[in-house]
């Protein structure tokens, strides 16, 4: 590495003599002791650094740079490390010249080489008092031995010579202490980065998650630049295979709380850069262990700072610009999604674009309520058993999704088999559209309209279910047996042949999940009155655009059941879906699912359900610990009591926890879309804490529950039970000494002295 050239001038104007400084022979072993022991901080990784660096500038000398160089870390069997080179070799009165030799070195007239110091083949002395040189050159082995003697300036000696057949090189050999074996080995992420990797005889660390590279930069950026995922937030600039991290703080030209390459606030990324600069570009201090932040050093800094940043811009427009449609630009800016939060996000007020349309973290939103009607983006996978509600939708880096249009009924079936056909996909999405309200006005509008171009929806690849794979219908009459080996073979059933021939049946109410028919009996004969039923399509639940789970009738009538709509389960009828109308013709028929709703709509929508339901809502997050210590107080809603007014509503609040039917109803709302308006309004109630309300009624009782020697805000976690927190002795001790008081001394209760 060349030396950065002094343009120092001196003048003197002076009769006087000069004297140079220099290094008094007998001063000699005392300023060599201070080189060998003070210059390194880190002892082990200062022998791995220097010597790893010259192997690799032996094979630039050599011509072979793309050569790995050999490092073996100390083990029980072999306590040493050791550096092997593939290079030219050393002659006697080279060894002799650079290893004894402060100070002089062969590479200060190259920017090939990282080395210049003259100071690096005698780090081995950081560690140790000797270490062994091996040089091959010529077909001659020489081995010596370098040792600080009694003098404490150091020797070098000759100890063998032989004919070789291996290749010419350097091996520095270190003996290592047992206790230390793994400190040299851990030091051994030094050469993570190392583009060329060295062979080792023990992977070090950061071979079993080596660093991932997120983004980089390609052949025309201005310099080599790369984001890795490593769990560190530094930034490293790399010159001649040593790392040095930037210390941002002592860059001058960037302001402190500036963001950059180097440093962004609250970055908890653990993404780091590394910068790869041409030897000689900064300066680094005498240790190698970090950089020297001069001048020059800190306006090249400064200078990448720019120009990587307008590079990553550049690049991510250009990944942008190549997308093939709109959804693969979708899928790009998940990947790039990553680096938002990190000092590499894009330059202030940019977006992800493609073809002029702003790329933004969603797809798609669909909203719910009143003014957007019965529109609904739907979903399904292989282990879902039939669609599923989504709200929103955001692509995903490394699976796709298979946009389908309903062209024909029975996308999800052909979606799953698309879906099993092509492992690269992970679910299938597609839209019911209906009409949309927009804020403002009365008049509803087309809601696939609407969407598509608010989302864009047309750029992306649709597929219609007419060209999805059809589903192989199964023969009727065959059942599926499972084998020995566990595979599936249908086998002829000739009860289940009828069932098939059969057009009404009556529900079970339990049966097979994956054997739908096994949930329905044929139905002999009918019961008078009233009449429940369902469409059937193959023993599933229809509409008539979709099937529903064959479970949901008796999810449904158990949530009825819960809420005291109905004590018992009623015969339901069901019908394949090519005779409803013959069968419904003659009689009187209600369909199922709305004969449900119309039950749960006569209790949920009176204003004493409403009033219970909001104050469930309100105490929903109050733990079972709570509550119980709530009852020890119901002495308190006495008339005559002071605290009644305060503590009344909370403990009525409790209360309503325990009503089994406010529990259905509030679990029939969560899961019925016609309930989403006021499921909302519910979960926008404010939730009560019970420890505040205490506290507001009574200033005197935190202070009491505190000196009697436990925690007060107890009383306010939320959530699972603290099996360290069971009401004990002194809780029920509490709870009759406030009773007494709110009797029989309000003023004490209120906190009064």
């Amino acid at each position: 590495m060349k030396e950065i050239p002094s343009n120092r001038e001196v003048e003197h104007q002076t009769s006087f003599e000069t004297t140079s400084f220099g290094i008094a022979k007998e001063d000699a072993s005392h300023v060599l002791g201070i080189l060998r022991d003070r210059l390194y901080s880190n002892k082990p990784l200062a022998p791995i650094r220097e010597y790893s660096c010259n192997a690799a500038d032996a094979h630039v000398a050599a011509g072979v740079p793309s050569e790995p160089i050999d490092i073996h870390f100390p083990h029980e069997d072999e306590p040493w490390f050791s550096v092997r080179d593939r290079g030219g070799g050393l002659t006697e009165d080279e060894v002799r010249n650079l290893y004894v030799m402060y100070g002089r070195s062969t590479k200060r007239n190259t920017n090939e080489q990282v080395g210049m110091l003259g100071l690096g083949c005698k780090s081995a002395f950081a560690y140790t008092d000797s270490f062994s040189i091996i040089s091959i050159k010529d077909g001659i082995e020489s081995i010596y031995s370098a040792v600080i003697d009694p003098s404490g300036v150091g020797k070098i000696t000759k100890l063998a010579e032989k004919p070789t057949n291996e290749h010419s090189g350097i091996e520095v050999k270190i003996p290592v202490r047992s206790g230390d074996f793994k400190t040299f080995f851990e030091e051994g992420m030094f050469f993570r980065f190392w583009p060329i990797q060295p062979t080792f005889n023990i992977d070090p660390p950061y071979t079993k998650n080596p660093p991932e590279i997120i983004f980089e930069g390609d052949a025309n950026s201005p310099i080599e630049w790369k984001i890795m995922k490593t769990g560190d937030t530094r930034t490293f600039i790399m010159m001649g295979g040593v790392t040095y991290p930037v210390d941002r703080t002592a860059i001058k030209g960037i302001p402190s709380g500036q963001t950059s390459i180097y440093w962004k606030k609250y970055d908890r990324s653990g993404y780091s850069m590394v910068i790869t600069v041409p030897i000689g570009a900064v300066e680094m201090a005498a240790s190698r262990e970090s950089l020297e932040y001069k001048d020059t050093t800190c306006a090249y800094l400064c200078d990448i700072n720019d120009k990587v940043r307008l590079d990553m811009q550049n690049k991510v427009d250009t990944i942008m610009a190549d997308a093939k449609d709109f959804y693969e630009a979708h899928r790009l800016r998940q990947g790039l999604k990553s680096l938002g939060g990190s000092r590499f996000a894009q330059k202030k007020g940019a977006t992800f674009t493609w073809k002029g349309i702003e790329v933004k973290d969603e797809i798609c939103r669909i909203n719910t309520g009143t003014n957007f009607g019965s529109n609904k983006m739907q979903w399904c996978g292989l282990e879902t058993p039939g669609a599923r509600k989504l709200r929103a939708l955001s692509a995903h880096e490394s699976k796709k999704i298979l946009f389908v249009k309903k062209d024909k009924p029975g996308w999800v079936k052909r979606s799953k088999l698309f879906l099993h056909a092509h492992p690269e996909y992970d679910r299938a999405v597609s839209f019911i559209w209906g009409e949309y309200t927009p804020s403002g006005m009365t008049a509803p509008i087309s809601a696939e309209q609407h969407y598509t171009s608010t989302f864009n929806l047309d750029s992306l690849p649709w597929v219609n279910v007419s060209e999805l794979p059809e589903v192989p219908r199964k023969k009727p009459g065959v059942r599926r047996v499972t084998t020995e080996d566990g595979s599936a073979v249908y086998v002829p059933d000739q009860a289940l042949l009828e069932k098939h021939k059969s057009s009404l049946f009556t529900y079970k109410w339990t049966g097979e999940v994956r054997v739908k028919s096994t949930w329905w009996d044929y139905a002999d004969t009918l019961i008078a009155g009233p009449k429940l039923y369902v469409a059937l399509d193959r023993f599933m639940p229809s509409d008539g655009t979709q099937t529903m789970p064959v479970e949901r009738i008796a999810i449904l009538t158990q949530r009825l059941r819960r809420m005291g709509c109905v004590e018992t389960n009623p015969t339901v009828y069901g019908i394949k879906q090519k005779k409803v109308e013959a069968v419904i013709a003659e009689g009187e028929w209600v369909e199922f699912n709305q004969w449900a709703l119309d039950q749960a709509r006569g209790l949920i929508n009176t204003t004493d359900m409403r009033q219970r339901l909001l104050l469930y809502s309100q105490y929903k997050d109050v733990n079972q610990e709570e509550k119980s210590f709530l009852n020890l107080f119901l002495p308190l809603l006495d008339e005559d009591n002071i605290l009644r007014d305060t503590l009344a509503p909370l403990i009525q609040g409790t209360l309503a926890l325990e009503d089994l039917i406010v529990q259905g109803a509030w679990d029939f709302i969560q899961n019925e879309e016609i309930y989403e308006e006021l499921k909302q309004t519910l979960w926008k109630a404010k939730r009560q804490k019970v420890g505040k309300i205490l506290a507001r009624a009574c200033p005197l009782l935190p202070d009491l529950v505190e000196n009697t020697g436990w925690d007060f805000n107890r009383y306010s976690w939320p959530g699972q039970i603290d099996s360290k927190t069971k009401l004990g002795e002194k809780d029920h001790t509490l709870a009759r000494i406030l009773n007494l008081l709110s009797r029989h001394d309000p003023a004490i209760l209120q906190g009064a002295t």
